[in-house]
């Protein structure tokens, strides 16, 4: 109803405004001065413009603002059968009217596809329509402010007028609170529901939450909210490293079963194939038209608010993160903790695509390589402390201590591998995306690809690889590599 009576309002300025600058007064000169009353105002007319949604007229708004000046007249010969052979034929774009750019919109065609006819006619020069979309958003259109470029692009920061930047330092402040708050619902036995404001992680409908206790990042049980509102508008608005970081939490589906697989393959974990059935139809959609969402697409985004959303229910079913979260957050939590303190702000889907190129890499390798031979881990608690400090050290050391009394002695496991080695290879080919892939559709949505997209050198990110394992219980592919031996190298994307 709100749409509906907004629409009609701006239906009615939009239609008003010309009727009064085309009967201001006007005043002729005799004996004396006579002034020409206007006439009565002209009932509200509905416009083409005015039909579309709210959060549509805003994108043909800002894709209307964004052209340019028509560019120089260009010539051309014509050919023999149209004008006179030789003639000089003389063409200039035409800048297009909202009713103009509506009617395309109402003609079943995506805003992508609607940008990308305007820039093949020269009307927008933006590289996207993310960068449109941002700039009429955040009042600026210059390049500078909305360039996609990902390494150029600065820490994004909330809105100075709102509530939300008087109550936090930043947007990684405000997510750990936000993550806080949740923690203390279930403690206090208190509902709550979500309002989603950016598509940045699949946490919205988790029975978890990822905290950082003493140093360690740890996920604490919580408890899923009784409802959680979404706005495909608002999301196609949020800035685009949270669209790109969203896209980068959904990426790691495909390494998280297959570590989740190994795990029951060869240790006899529990699995479930409810949560990936969930997200089957919207990834495939998400995967292959990942470039979309930076141009405001709302079916883009749509499948993309539905994977993280159903992501979310996919852990609740499980009891646990184990369907989105394995060896490729252990990578993210690692940085989290032990990153530089001068490095720049980085979301966890940012961190999170990286590792996964990684570990879909590490995956494909291994299992490529045949059954692998595996030798009893000798790394000890000292060895820990030393690798990640006293504080941490010990902590870590706890955390992997279960995973080490779980496997069975090294033979043992070796055996098994062999024996499984040709099931876990085709159930795991039936779930994998290749890391070429992977890669792709992140750069299509020109999202970070290497540690040093992310802000991290080589060598500290060879470390975050090699040590991840150590911070959680959880059987994946890191563990397998390290404990055959095939970890000691950088493994790169």
């Amino acid at each position: 109803m709100r749409n509906r009576v907004t629409t009609a309002m701006l239906g009615a300025l939009l239609a008003a405004t010309p009727a009064l600058a085309q009967t201001a007064p006007t005043a002729t000169t005799s004996t004396s001065t006579t002034v020409t009353p206007p006439p009565a105002p002209t009932p509200p007319t509905q416009t083409t413009f005015t039909q579309l949604s709210t959060g549509n007229q805003k994108i043909a708004q800002a894709l209307y603002d964004a052209q340019v000046a028509p560019a120089p007249a260009s010539t051309s010969t014509s050919p023999t059968g149209t004008t006179a052979p030789g003639t000089k034929v003389t063409t200039t774009p035409t800048r297009l009217t909202l009713d103009d750019i509506a009617a395309m919109k109402q003609s079943g065609r995506g805003w992508g596809e609607i940008f990308k006819d305007m820039k093949a006619q020269g009307l927008v020069t933006s590289k996207n329509l993310g960068q449109i979309v941002s700039g009429s958003h955040h009042g600026s259109t210059s390049t500078a402010a909305t360039t996609a470029s990902y390494k150029s692009t600065g820490p994004v920061v909330t809105n100075a007028a709102t509530r939300e930047s008087r109550l936090f330092r930043s947007m990684h402040h405000h997510m750990l609170k936000s993550a806080a708050a949740i923690v203390r619902s279930y403690l206090m036995y208190k509902p709550y529901v979500v309002f989603a404001t950016a598509p940045s992680m699949n946490g919205y409908t988790s029975m978890n939450a990822a905290i950082t206790v003493d140093g360690h990042k740890r996920s604490l049980a919580a408890k899923a909210p009784v409802g959680v509102f979404v706005d495909l508008h608002v999301l196609a608005n949020a800035p685009p490293r949270m669209i790109r970081a969203g896209l980068g939490d959904s990426l790691c589906r495909p390494t998280a079963q297959a570590d989740w697989l190994l795990s029951h393959h060869l240790l006899g974990t529990p699995y479930r194939s409810a949560p990936f059935v969930l997200l089957a139809q919207d990834e495939a959609k998400l995967f292959d038209a990942s470039e979309a969402l930076m141009s405001g697409d709302l079916e883009a985004m749509r499948a993309l608010a539905r994977t993280l959303v159903l992501s979310g229910l996919g852990m609740t079913i499980c009891g646990g993160s184990y369907p989105a979260s394995q060896a490729e957050h252990l990578i993210s939590h690692y940085i989290d903790m032990f990153s530089p303190a001068d490095r720049g702000d980085y979301f966890h889907g940012e961190q999170v695509a990286v590792a996964t190129l990684t570990m879909a890499m590490i995956q494909e390798q291994m299992l490529a390589a045949g059954p692998p031979t595996l030798e009893a881990p000798s790394v000890t608690e000292a060895d820990l402390v030393q690798r990640l400090g006293p504080e941490l050290g010990p902590s870590c050391w706890r955390e992997f201590l279960p995973k080490r009394a779980m496997a069975q002695p090294a033979a043992t496991l070796s055996r098994r591998a062999h024996d499984s080695w040709s099931d876990l290879q085709k159930c795991v080919g039936l779930a994998a995306v290749s890391a070429e892939r992977l890669a792709s559709i992140m750069t299509r949505a020109e999202g970070p690809t290497t540690a040093i997209d992310i802000g991290l050198s080589r060598a500290f990110y060879a470390r975050a690889v090699r040590d991840a394992r150590f911070l959680r219980d959880r059987y994946t592919f890191l563990d397998l590599a390290d404990d055959c031996g095939c970890l000691g190298r950088e493994w790169r994307v």
